[in-house]
């Protein structure tokens, strides 16, 4: 028996790995064709196996949760071994096994303690199994248990110590950079080293969408409906780590495509508002307690870099709305002249509103025709177009400038009615009404 190989498996990073190696050996052990390991979940009442219950040849497709079969739940409950040497009349098991090529089976519970952290199931020996392949098989078991609660533990232990390292990389990265997006995909990248996800997004609001900011295993940039993806949309409610089932179409409106399998929701909680969410897609490989707790602190720790870059910005715009007004006293302090005053403050409303053109348009005299007086960031080409055009506020669609002297939206189509903003995708125009009269408008477009 290869329990020297056994002692190897300590150097391995989880179960998964250490699968071959003890059923290599038990094998080996009771001169069994095969043998193979499942772990079992005592709360789940669930085995989590890398390989179906039978595999008959040419027919190896995974299954990896699974409830015990009757003669897996005897053993499970009475903590024996059980030997069928023919499984087909065996009242236990269904009696298909026989065409799954199964002649004989001995099922052992592998224990540390009173737990019982899984079952090995050795099949087909010639001639069958004895009571004394039983023993041989439980003593291995007993071995395979110590070292699959060691490599517990080391596993627990090297969370622990990539989740305190990566948190301190985080920390380190919110401090040296702006960029949600990189930062995100740092996250990202960090996870990917404890858990085994195929694929992955890091989704932010921004109003009522969610735009993809970070993506492993497709093209960041996209961005969806809250309302259009309600399986999400209901994840993100419970402000806490979820599993749902195969979301392949919301993946694919997230640009990952031909992938799914359960999806693992992190929204991103900071002050009691949810600021956007992790997804981790796995294919074939099982959803764990512990990358439940993984994604969450990590998650906490992007929704507080989220927090701190949303308060950073708006005092950075105040800072600025603070230094542009003082630029524009400044210069209506050495500008007399209204038009030369307001083709020196377009830049600043330009540079201040975010937009790609302002135009600063005035009324004349006795007239509710406003005419364009200033602008900034149209092209040289378009400077004529912009002269000529006029905004009428007896009729049409910025009548409502002079009637309510509030701010008017236009928003797709609506803008292309409009010279000098043909191909604009919104328009903001807001009335300069200090009293009852309108003076003037700004527009941005």
């Amino acid at each position: 028996m290869e329990f020297n190989e056994l002692s190897l498996l300590l150097l391995r990073e989880d179960v998964g790995e250490t699968y071959d190696a003890v059923a290599r050996s038990a094998a080996l052990a009771v001169g069994a064709e095969v043998c193979h390991l499942a772990l079992y979940d005592a709360k789940a009442h669930e085995l989590i196996a890398r390989r179906p219950r039978y595999e008959a040849p040419g027919e190896a497709v995974p299954q990896y949760r699974l409830p015990p079969s009757p003669a897996s739940a005897r053993v499970i409950e009475t903590g024996e071994p059980y030997v069928s040497n023919d499984p087909a009349h065996d009242p236990l098991y269904e009696p298909s096994v026989g065409q799954r090529g199964i002649r004989s089976i001995l099922t052992v519970p592998v224990r540390y303690g009173e737990h019982i952290l899984g079952l090995l199931y050795a099949l087909n020996k010639p001639g069958g199994f004895t009571a004394e392949d039983a023993r041989t098989l439980t003593a291995l078991a007993g071995a395979a248990a110590v070292t699959l609660e060691n490599v517990r533990l080391y596993g627990e232990e090297r969370d622990r110590r990539v989740l305190n390292e990566g948190l301190s990389e985080l920390s380190r990265a919110l401090v040296c950079t702006h960029s949600e997006d990189l930062v995100l995909g740092t996250v990202l990248d960090h996870l990917r080293r404890v858990m085994r996800y195929d694929a992955a997004v890091a989704l932010v609001f921004e109003g009522s969408l969610l735009r993809v900011a970070a993506s492993r295993g497709g093209d960041p940039g996209f961005e969806v409906e809250l309302d259009s993806v309600k399986p999400l949309a209901l994840a993100l409610k419970s402000t806490r780590p979820v599993v749902l089932g195969n979301l392949e179409a919301t993946l694919a409106r997230l640009g990952l495509r031909a992938v799914g399998g359960p999806v693992l929701v992190a929204p991103l909680v900071a002050a009691g508002e949810v600021l956007g969410a992790f997804l981790f897609v796995f294919e074939e490989y099982v959803i764990l307690e512990r990358d439940l707790h993984l994604a969450g602190a990590f998650a906490d720790h992007g929704a507080l870099f989220l927090e701190a870059g949303a308060l950073l910005r708006r005092e950075q715009h105040a800072r600025a709305r603070t230094a542009a007004a003082a630029r524009i006293t400044r210069l209506a302090v050495t500008r007399h002249e209204p038009d030369s005053l307001l083709q020196a403050v377009a830049p600043e409303i330009l540079g201040l509103s975010g937009a790609d053109r302002v135009v600063i348009y005035l009324a004349q005299p006795r007239s509710q025709i406003l005419v364009p007086v200033a602008e900034a960031g149209a092209g040289p080409a378009e400077d004529d177009t912009i002269r000529q055009s006029r905004l009428d506020l007896r009729s049409g669609p910025f009548a409502p400038l002079a009637l309510e002297r509030r701010p008017l939206l236009f928003e797709g189509d609506a803008c292309s009615r409009m010279p000098p903003f043909h191909g604009a995708a919104s328009l903001l125009a807001i009335p300069l009404a200090p009293r009852e009269e309108v003076l003037g408008a700004i527009v941005l477009a």
